[in-house]
């Protein structure tokens, strides 16, 4: 909540002005809120000042306007994904896709967004219309985003491998399933989907996806 006063001030012997000032109760939230929905226009702005701002700031101030980042995609999930993450993955700077990701993770630790949040990674995964987003999606789905919903993510996966025809992107699947055996080698409930998946990969055709020298590598 917060209310409003006007102060007086003179500029001149002969002028003076009215300045309105919004005072808030200790809620810096209720601030971000308030122009975030009822300003619309100015959020381009705002994050082109909020990833200047997070380039310099010390990790407890990043940490806060993470936090309000969380609370203004919580309110309107769609509106801040695109504002607010997508801005900052296609700043193309390492630092902020990790913050997008950290976000993403922290979505998906609400009960009410877990769903939301990897079909928003799943889809931008699918249409890959930048490899930066692309990239970012692995990144996110190498955290429990993608050990939860392993059985979908192993799809996206071997479907990636399907449809590589780039080696170089044969790292970075690597890299994600390896960070997903990590996550999983302490569970075998898993046990039935990565054996699944397994055997479709040793299914494909050796020019699209050299399975055996692969798996040797993540095991």
């Amino acid at each position: 909540s917060f209310h409003a006063i006007l102060k007086e001030s003179t500029n001149t012997s002969i002028k003076s002005s009215r300045t309105a000032h919004l005072i808030y109760s200790n809620d810096s939230f209720a601030l971000w809120e308030t122009i975030w929905y009822q300003y619309p226009q100015y959020r381009n702005p705002i994050m082109d000042w909020a990833i200047s701002f997070l380039k310099k700031a010390a990790p407890w101030k990043q940490e806060k306007l993470i936090q309000i980042f969380l609370e203004l995609i919580k309110f309107d999930f769609y509106e801040g994904i695109f504002s607010i993450v997508y801005k900052l993955i296609k700043t193309n700077q390492r630092s902020f896709q990790l913050i997008a990701v950290e976000i993403l993770e922290k979505l998906y630790d609400t009960e009410d967004f877990k769903y939301r949040t990897f079909q928003q990674v799943r889809l931008w995964m699918e249409q890959r219309k930048s490899e930066v987003v692309y990239e970012t999606c692995l990144m996110a789905l190498s955290t429990n985003i993608g050990k939860d919903n392993l059985a979908k993510t192993l799809q996206l996966i071997l479907k990636m491998i399907h449809s590589n025809q780039d080696s170089a992107n044969d790292f970075k699947i690597q890299n994600l399933l390896s960070n997903l055996m990590n996550l999983m080698r302490v569970n075998d409930i898993y046990a039935d989907s990565i054996i699944l998946f397994w055997k479709k990969c040793s299914q494909l055709s050796s020019n699209t996806f050299n399975f055996y020298s692969f798996a040797l590598t993540i095991f």
